[in-house]
């Protein structure tokens, strides 16, 4: 039989250590004792080979032990395919921006609370579940109530087209590339299912629109335009044993099938002879935007990436990685409403930090985002 070691994660309680299956998410409390077996086992085990390695276990605390390791995932036959009993993918969230049971939907909301691939402040993980936290999201006090005459009307139309479906399971402290490989396939299992045609992500570090695009580019997404909206180029390139992270995910998504063309829209760091963009349309000036943007979009897929840090840090303070001279909330939204008579299938608003979010300045540029991502893909469903 065969032990995946390298799924194991383990986080120390104040008597004993919580063993989580970083794959699955199962936990379970063990001690020290079992935890210390558990590491030292070898990758191919058996009862005789544990017997033999620790002849003071019984015959009978050795079957336990399998019969542990085996409920938890962890443990497989060498001659099967190894497929995980349970696979919580996706977890509920008991505060949602919209009605999760909402049969009409088209759109679906996925949080994606992870910011282990950044290398600066922490925080992003948390922004999925504060802005469901301080958006009230729509009242059903006004179901019944014509607001055609309103200038915002379409408040009453969210409720008819978008769910929220929740977040992907992260486990404390594991790597990015077993989070990725949970986003690839959550959103797998989303456009499986077919209830969705569109979707908003809600980060999280800016690395997950590599997963997120992988999944679309496997499901047969083809000739999909990325645009991102991004003060940085995160393109250092691939350095041999470095996950992907949020500086060098687009080497990545180069490299996708189902990608077509990657578009740079207001990247303002200095460019630097490493970075790998040389295939890429870039665009520093937005009065750019119309002549090179719009004429290359007909009968494409477009995937919107809005990074935060697109914004100037006087009236957006709420990001790990500010670089000055940034634009207007205005100006973003503009370029955006450009975009909505193309085939937008996906957009992600990435890179909310929360916690540097100085008099929640952030919060509003992030939720008037997400008012326009919600409209652009709803017009392309009508």
């Amino acid at each position: 039989m065969r032990l995946k070691k390298e799924w194991i994660s383990v986080i120390p309680k104040k008597e004993n250590y919580q063993l989580i299956n970083s794959m699955s998410g199962q936990k379970s409390e063990i001690n020290l004792d079992t935890l210390t077996i558990i590491q030292n086992l070898p990758e191919t085990i058996s009862i005789e080979k544990i017997t033999r390695e620790y002849p003071d276990l019984s015959l009978e605390s050795t079957q336990l032990l399998l019969d542990f390791l085996t409920e938890m995932n962890l443990v497989f036959e060498e001659n099967i395919t190894v497929r995980l009993r349970k696979l919580p993918l996706i977890e509920e969230v008991t505060e949602k921006l919209f009605d999760g049971n909402n049969k009409k939907s088209k759109i679906a909301v996925l949080g994606l609370p992870y910011d282990g691939a950044t290398s600066g402040k922490t925080g992003t993980k948390v922004a999925p579940d504060f802005l469901r936290k301080y958006t009230a999201g729509i009242s059903s006090n006004y179901l019944d109530v014509n607001l055609e005459s309103r200038a915002d009307h379409y408040y009453y139309e969210f409720r008819n087209s978008i769910n929220d479906v929740g977040n992907v399971l992260t486990v404390p402290g594991e790597g990015s590339q077993n989070f990725h490989r949970r986003v690839f396939n959550s959103l797998s299992k989303l456009i499986d299912e077919g209830e969705y045609g569109k979707f908003i992500f809600l980060g999280g570090d800016h690395s997950v629109s590599y997963p997120l695009l992988q999944s679309l580019s496997s499901s047969g997404v083809a000739d999909i335009i990325y645009i991102k909206f991004d003060a940085h180029y995160d393109s250092s390139g691939e350095i041999e044993g470095l996950p992907v992270n949020h500086h060098n995910y687009i080497s990545k998504i180069r490299k996708l099938s189902g990608v077509s063309d990657i578009f740079h829209i207001g990247a303002r760091e200095p460019r630097r002879s490493t970075y790998d963009i040389s295939e890429d349309l870039v665009l520093n000036c937005l009065e750019d935007f119309n002549e090179n943007i719009i004429k290359t979009l007909k009968g494409k897929k477009v995937y919107i990436s809005i990074d935060i840090d697109i914004l100037d840090p006087l009236v957006n303070p709420g990001t790990g990685f500010q670089v000055p001279f940034g634009i207007s909330l205005e100006d973003l939204i503009s370029k955006l409403e450009q975009l909505q008579e193309f085939d937008v299938i996906a957009i992600d608003i990435v890179e909310y930090n929360p916690l540097l979010d100085r008099n929640q300045k952030s919060l509003y540029n992030v939720l008037k985002l997400l008012e326009k991502s919600i409209t652009i893909l709803e017009r392309i469903e009508k």
